[in-house]
């Protein structure tokens, strides 16, 4: 199966300019906890999550009228649309995340690839370990432990 088969297609974008504020009302009125960043001339040069905006902004005392490019994280993890279910998954467990884009050559959003858009299209065994590998990250890194 091909990423293109099941990724999410509408997906909300936000320009590098937008402010952090206006990120958390997208976030609160799509009930997301995920938005792609495109620079002026439409390409994605980040990601930001309502945890990036916890802890890069409220934790560190920041305001949330400054732009999101100060607090995206810019380590774009993606695949391309005709790239297979198997390598979306390896790279969600690889890089430790629960979201993949899917872009074109040009860094044009074409969708998103959930782990839960993954279970709904794999077999349990395979996204179970894929989301092993991912908690498994943030429970080495937790300050709890």
């Amino acid at each position: 199966m091909l990423v293109e088969e099941i990724m999410q297609r509408e997906v909300k974008v936000l320009q590098h300019t937008d402010t952090v504020r206006h990120a958390a009302e997208v976030m609160r009125d799509a009930d997301l906890g995920f938005l792609p960043i495109k620079s002026s001339e439409g390409q994605i040069v980040g990601t930001l999550t309502d945890r990036d905006i916890v802890v890069r902004v409220l934790a560190e005392g920041k305001s949330v009228d400054g732009a999101v490019s100060d607090v995206m994280s810019i380590d774009l993890v993606s695949c391309g649309p005709k790239d297979d279910l198997h390598k979306a998954e390896n790279l969600l467990g690889e890089h430790h995340v629960s979201r993949i884009l899917c872009l074109d050559d040009n860094k044009q959003i074409l969708g998103v690839v959930a782990l839960a858009d993954l279970a709904r299209a794999e077999d349990s065994d395979a996204v179970g370990h894929t989301m092993h590998e991912i908690k498994a990250s943030s429970v080495a890194t937790s300050p709890l432990m």
